[in-house]
């Protein structure tokens, strides 16, 4: 039809536009196609201010949301209501649709009121919408902890890594002081006294991997430089990427909507780096950054240098305690005597064996990990990634090489490649999905909306159905959210002729 002349830019008496529609009907892959191949506008609005965007936030369908933030659809824009995308899938309680909302915007999104002046959180709540209402207030302040402005934002983003290093610092000096060099306690013997330079010394060397770790590129991935602000009309296309193998295949969930590039697989967005990093593994505030595929070689380095110190240390000084000549033999007066005449090294002991226990897990978790070519993000998400699921919706990791397989690549290369060991066959439709044309007299609700995540949606109708109950935001603003009766065409309002989505 685009071929014989048709026009996208068409509007109904609604002022809905084919992206308007597409965006109801959840249909990802006929959006993602008419706007890169046929110059659709994604981000245009209808009679009551309405975009795309707020149509899908409306009706849930994450992908679609994906789609248009990843195409510079506008997230704040309010419609005549005053409602943002936001505010609609607050209504409806859509948690996806508000969670991949608040991860591209920012604290405004969630502070902003429409003409009611309720904002989204406090529409979800008068809905009854628990989890919502939770979720929206709960990165209201994580949002404002992060803000850069703010003492606790500043803090955030400037990490626990120098706290670290004074730690370090201290305790080797303690260590120094009142253990090797104490003047109170007998004088090493050359093998003890070797135990104990060596234990200096890979404390040291460890500081190198964990600068380096903390100051260098954990594996960023290029954001798009374009600005579509100062994009030339004839230019659209530059915005997207037209023909990327990843969106074709209906892969949605790899568009980051923040950085508005399509990432690779195992990648995911740091909201505290505010960037993407590629094999994500987690954010660690004692290094201030991520911890991904060009620093976790570094990340382990130190990790295992600084647990053979501690061990070393830790046992020097228990030594140089335990074999004192002029500690007493009953234990209440060696006690006393330890805490009296050595409480630098008994506070080292202590504060050694408690960093030691930590680091010690942490090492072992990393180094299972490495065996097994999988990260701290899959495991802790590992429900959410299609690709970790095979036959019978079990666990499966395409990654895993053996264990042998992936240590020496991580020990050769210094991180493992994402190279599947054995792809599982698709088995999702691939393509852009149609709406079947009706003819005859149309039923006044069409019901049975699909919520594929691919956005392959169908439609059923019920021709038997005259009155459906649904959210009625309308004209006069009444926030008492009690069902009404909806008779609006494809929307939010009332009065038409047109078949009507259902609201419930």
């Amino acid at each position: 039809m685009l071929q014989e002349g048709a026009r996208l830019s068409v509007t109904d008496v609604n002022g809905y536009q084919t992206t308007h529609v597409a965006a109801q009907y959840g249909q990802t892959a006929f959006l993602y196609h008419i706007v890169t191949k046929w110059s659709a506008n994604p981000d245009v609005c209808d009679n009551n201010g309405r975009t795309p965007l707020h149509w899908a936030a409306y009706k849930g369908f994450a992908d679609c949301i994906r789609l248009l933030l990843y195409l510079n659809a506008s997230r704040g824009r309010q419609d005549k209501q005053g409602c943002t995308p936001l505010h609609w899938a607050a209504i409806r309680g859509n948690l996806e649709a508000c969670t991949v909302l608040v991860q591209a915007g920012k604290k405004d999104d969630l502070i902003v009121s429409d003409n009611t002046g309720l904002t989204p959180a406090q529409l979800a709540a008068d809905k009854n919408h628990k989890q919502v209402a939770l979720f929206l207030g709960t990165a209201r302040k994580l949002l404002d902890r992060q803000d850069g402005k703010s003492f606790l934002g500043k803090f955030s983003k400037l990490g626990l890594a120098p706290l670290l290093w004074f730690i370090i610092l201290l305790l080797l000096m303690t260590y120094i002081h009142s253990v090797v060099m104490a003047p109170n306690l007998p004088r090493l013997t050359a093998g003890l006294g070797l135990f104990a330079w060596i234990g200096v010394f890979l404390t040291t060397v460890g500081l190198v991997p964990f600068y380096r770790c903390s100051r260098m590129d954990p594996g960023y991935i290029k954001i798009n430089i374009h600005d579509p602000e100062n994009m030339k009309d004839e230019e659209p296309l530059l915005k997207i990427e037209m023909n990327n193998p990843t969106l074709l295949a209906g892969n949605w969930s790899q568009l980051c909507v923040t950085c508005k590039i399509v990432r690779p697989r195992r990648s995911k967005h740091c909201s505290t780096c505010d960037r993407c990093v590629e094999q994500f593994d987690h954010h660690c505030p004692w290094v201030s950054t991520c911890i991904g595929k060009k620093n976790k070689w570094d990340f382990i380095l130190f990790l295992g240098l600084e647990v053979l110190a501690m061990l070393l240390t830790g046992a020097v000084a228990l030594t140089r305690i335990l074999t004192d000549p002029m500690a007493p033999s009953s234990f209440g007066a060696w006690w006393n005597h330890v805490g009296g005449q050595h409480i630098g090294a008994l506070s080292f002991v202590i504060a050694d064996l408690f960093i030691l226990s930590g680091v010690v897990a942490l090492t072992c978790v990393q180094a299972s990990q490495i065996a097994r070519n999988i990260t701290t993000n899959e495991l802790a998400n590992v429900m959410r990634y299609d690709y970790l699921r095979g036959p019978g919706d079990q666990f499966h990791n395409p990654y895993d090489h053996g264990c042998k397989n992936n240590c020496s690549d991580f020990l050769i290369k210094g991180y493992n490649e994402d190279i599947e060991l054995l792809e599982a066959p698709s088995t999702e439709h691939e393509g852009i999905g149609m709406i079947q044309p009706h003819c005859g007299n149309l039923p006044n609700a069409i019901v049975g909306l699909s919520h594929k995540t691919n956005g392959n949606a169908h439609v059923a109708i019920d021709v038997n159905i005259s009155k459906h109950d649904g959210y009625n935001h309308c004209s006069h603003h009444d926030h008492s959210h009690s069902r009404k009766i909806e008779s609006g065409p494809l929307g939010f309002g009332r009065n038409s002729a047109r078949p009507a989505v259902v609201f419930g």
